[in-house]
This record gives C-alpha cells, structure tokens and sequence, in this order.
C-alpha cells in the first residue's frame, strides 16, 4: 500500500520515498513507491506531473491500494526524490476547490444538485441536474461562488468513521458506505462534501471563478468553467478581442452587438442579391449559348466556361437542355476541372451507360442520372474524345 503523502499536505512539493516495485506497463514503466505526493488520475481531478530523481513522471495511475508512476526508463536507484510540477499540482487544487464552491452555490442559489464534474487541461465541467439554465441564474450562483472567494474562508480535510459519518451534518453528497474511513473536505461554514482530491488552504487561493458556455447533455446542463489564472487568462484574450473588434467595427463594447446584427442583415440581404444575379446570369448565358445550338436534330454541344460555380455549371446545362433538344457538355477553367453533361427529354440516351466511359477518357470521377452527369478532375484536352462518344450515342439512338 502506498502511503499518500498529499492527504496530509497537499503543498508538500519534494519528497523522498523507497522504490517498492518496477515492471514494464505498456511502452512505459511503472514505479510502485512506499509513499508519494504524486496525486493520480481520480475524482474527476488530472493527475500530477513532474520528476523522481532524473527521470520525468509522465503519467499517475491509481491500482488497488497502489499508485503507479509511469516514466520513460526503468529507475536504477533504490532511493529516490520526488518533485512535482507545482504550478500545475497548484491549478488543479484551484479548480478542485473552484468545483465545490460552485456546486454549493448552485444547491444554495437554485436549489440544483451537481451530477458529475471534470477538471480538464484548459477547462472544467460541472453537470447540474437541471434541463436548461439562463445567463440571469448563472450570474448569480458566480456571485455567491466569488463571494465566498473574497471572504478568504478556511478549507479542511479531515477523516471520519462511519459512524461519525451519520452524525454529520450539512453533507451535501453523502458517500458509498464501506468499512474504511472517509475523508472530507470543508469549506468553513458553507461545505462539506466526501473528496479524495488535493485542495488549497483558504478559498481566496482560488482567484476568480467564472462559467464560460454551457451545453445540454443528456437531459441535463453542462457548464464548463475556469478559476485562477485560468480564469485569468481567459479574460486577458478576451479584452483583447473586443479590442480588435471595437477597432475593427468602430464600435465600442457596448455598441458591438447592435453593430455586429445590423452587419448580419446587410451581410444577408447582399447575398441575396447576388444570388439572384447570378440567377439572371446563368438565365442570360444559357439564351445566349441556346441560340448557338441549332434548331433541329440531336447535336451535343459542347463549352468552356469561366466565372461560374460548379452548381451554376449544373443550372445552366439543364437550362441548355429545356430550352433545346440535344445533349450538351460544359466544362469551367477552375483548377478542379469540373464538368457537367445533360441531354433533353427528348433524347433517348441513358446518360448513366455513358458513365464508366466517360471518367475513363476523361481521367474524372463522378456520378449521375440518366440525363445528367456530373465529374471532377477532368482531362480538358479529352473532352472532344467524350464529345464524339456522346454524339454517336445520341445518333444511334435517334435513329431507331
């Protein structure tokens, strides 16, 4: 059984201890100590980083009564120092203590109970047993959690029998019951909750807490939330963006989102303008090449195009094709060679059958119906190849 050194002192950042036991544990290797401050992956809470002797610790696991620390190479000493990478130990007890003064605030402000929580890298998540939640109601459960924060109240871990257990009150989870003690985490006069996590002294170590976004999952809200200097840093990129955008939009914070949505809708009505532009253009080309088609028979057609979308490219084709009888073959100049084939009616051609020849002789891949293909890739100096191929399947089967 390890001993587990950040029970007592989580702010302990050096130690040393005896190697127990090493064996190979995937590509790594796994070191069994006879105590550490290594917190591992548990709780929702990451698991610490940082070094024994030379050798970094890039991974903790908790197995049964053990805790594995998983380095590069196998450790040739049988006594070793410990080190932690403090300032992430030191954020995560931020966030860990952030959790549960945000999950009193929520049953204290709306009467809601916390389902689950994660410490993540960057952010952490707390699932709240509610379907929906406004900025109104988060607002203030961030003000009672902050208030808490500036009131600088003392946090600490204690351990309980069960018996102990049933005479206390105020519990705001109460634990799997077996015959082991439990340890508790209080924050003075505001929460207690069962945790096995690493947590700081008073709540004014916390810094800021502040709820990001939240999201629906599964029937409930997940709010995700930064403390500390994340919190920090997040309100540093952010008045940096507002910035920008104020510079941007000569516009100041308080007029952004008028300024944004009047932008919105301009944005919107200009590309519906330009949509139907483009529509009048594809119309007007379309009369234009249709007059170039002749009048009789089931000729095949065929064009290079500039300036239109590969679904302008298929707009005007069928447009070609209602207007007159035939077959016709459109390709554009854009470096993804696109082209589109469409016969009338009247044409009984299976354009389909066409298909496997088509992106043989054109180098294309694609695909269609029977009166419409549509490839990419295309070889232009094949086309008058296909073109050819097209009209004697149009001939033949006009002359039955």
């Amino acid at each position: 059984m390890t001993e587990r050194l950040y029970y007592d002192d989580p702010y302990l950042r050096e130690f040393e201890a005896t190697v127990v036991e090493q064996f190979r544990h995937g590509d790594r290797f796994a070191v069994v100590l006879d105590r550490t401050a290594f917190y591992p992956t548990s709780g929702g809470q990451q698991h610490d980083r940082g070094w024994l002797n030379d050798q970094p610790v890039l991974e903790v696991v908790e197995q049964r009564d053990e805790i594995l620390h998983l380095v590069p190479e196998p450790l040739p000493q049988e006594k070793v120092t410990g080190r932690l990478d403090w300032p992430r130990r030191f954020d995560f007890m931020q966030q860990h203590t952030a959790f549960h003064i945000l999950a009193q605030s929520f049953l204290r402000e709306l009467r809601v109970e916390t389902l689950s929580s994660h410490l993540g890298e960057t952010v952490d998540t707390i699932d709240i047993a509610r379907e929906r939640i406004g900025w109104e109601e988060v607002e203030r459960v961030e003000e009672l959690a902050n208030r808490i924060v500036q009131e600088n109240r003392a946090v600490r871990s204690f351990w309980v029998s069960r018996e102990e257990l049933f005479e206390l009150h105020g519990l705001r989870k109460v634990p799997e019951i077996s015959g082991k003690p439990i340890r508790l985490v209080e924050i003075r006069d505001f929460d207690l909750d069962p945790c096995g996590g690493t947590h700081v002294r008073s709540t004014g170590e916390v810094g800021m807490i502040k709820v990001l976004s939240w999201e629906k999952v599964r029937g409930n809200v997940r709010l995700t939330f930064v403390a500390g200097m994340r919190a920090l840093r997040v309100f540093q990129r952010r008045v940096r963006t507002v910035q920008q955008l104020g510079h941007v939009l000569s516009a100041t914070e308080d007029e952004m989102v008028e300024k944004v949505t009047a932008l919105r809708e301009q944005l919107k009505k200009r590309e519906k303008e330009l949509k139907q532009l483009r529509q009048e253009r594809v119309e007007r080309e379309a009369g234009r090449l249709a007059e170039q088609m002749p009048a009789t028979g089931s000729p095949v057609a065929a064009w290079s195009l500039s300036g239109f979308s590969p679904q302008e490219l298929k707009q005007l084709a069928l447009t070609l094709v209602r207007k007159r009888s035939g077959a016709v073959v459109l390709s554009d100049e854009s470096p993804e060679r696109h082209v589109v084939i469409a016969r009338s009616e009247d044409v009984p051609v299976n354009l389909r059958d066409l298909l496997p020849e088509a992106q043989r002789l054109l180098d294309a891949r694609g695909g269609g119906s029977e009166s419409f293909l549509q490839l990419v890739g295309a070889d232009p100096a094949a086309i008058p190849q296909f073109q050819a191929v097209l009209e004697k399947a149009v001939r033949e089967a006009s002359s039955h």
